[in-house]
């Protein structure tokens, strides 16, 4: 009996030592995740814990990561603190009266970068990133503007895309959705080269075309992003003809 006791506070020390210091935690992240981790804020810890720890190790005991819900209702109010329309403005020095010609709007949905973005499948099915972007469209009578910005919670890594363009120079807009592979480093062989996971998603795009270049952002592809893009391409044509 007293050996059981024993066995089990030992269990208990384990245990807490994991789950309330880095040192424990680190313990159990994949390599890629463990060099970063000491490094960064506490939220962004959570979200490395989220993606690099396996949910609960099956429910019994956690270890402090997020559920699939404490995932997107972080990354709601991580939205919510952020004034993306005025960041978009901002960076054009463009007055909100300005925007004439076309109703402003946004697109968005989670990012993937090869070399930075982690990924996972929650249990809903769903897969969700570590990175997301936001995108703004707005217009004036002689110009097209579209601001991104893609964001890492684990990280302090930020991609930001600014251009703008005049009308006359437009080729055309577009929507593209297609099944994309992506892949991230799980582990290392003996002799140090990478073990991938990989998994294929849908990827929903808005590209603009002009002359000799393009330009694109992720989109959720719902219906209501689909009219707001056809009443774009709707002007365009109208700019085009006059």
């Amino acid at each position: 009996m007293w050996m059981l006791i024993f066995y089990l506070l030992i269990f208990v020390g384990i245990y807490f030592f994991i789950k309330k210091t880095d040192a424990g935690i680190a313990m159990l992240l994949p390599p890629v995740a463990k060099a970063a981790y000491k490094s960064r804020t506490a939220e962004q810890k959570r979200v490395i814990r989220y993606f690099a720890l396996p949910d609960t190790f099956g429910g019994i005991f956690s270890m402090g990561e997020m559920s699939d819900a404490e995932y997107e209702a972080y990354l709601k109010s991580y939205l919510e603190s952020i004034n993306f329309k005025k960041k978009a403005l901002d960076k054009f020095e463009l007055d909100a009266d300005e925007i004439t010609e076309v109703v402003p709007f946004k697109l968005e949905n989670y990012y993937y970068d090869k070399d930075k973005t982690v990924w996972k499948r929650g249990k809903d099915g769903k897969c969700r990133s570590s990175a997301y972007q936001v995108s703004w469209l707005f217009a004036t009578s002689d110009k097209f503007y579209m601001y991104s910005l893609a964001f890492w919670l684990d990280a302090d890594t930020k991609k930001e895309i600014a251009e703008e363009t005049f009308w006359k120079d437009i080729v055309k807009f577009s929507t593209t959705s297609e099944a994309e592979e992506i892949s991230k480093v799980i582990g290392k062989q003996k002799n140090g080269t990478p073990i991938y996971q990989t998994q294929t998603i849908d990827v929903n795009k808005f590209i603009m075309l002009v002359s000799g270049d393009k330009f694109e952002c992720i989109t959720d592809g719902s219906d209501a992003t689909e009219r707001s893009i056809k009443g774009l391409r709707t002007k365009l044509d109208e700019k085009k003809k006059g």
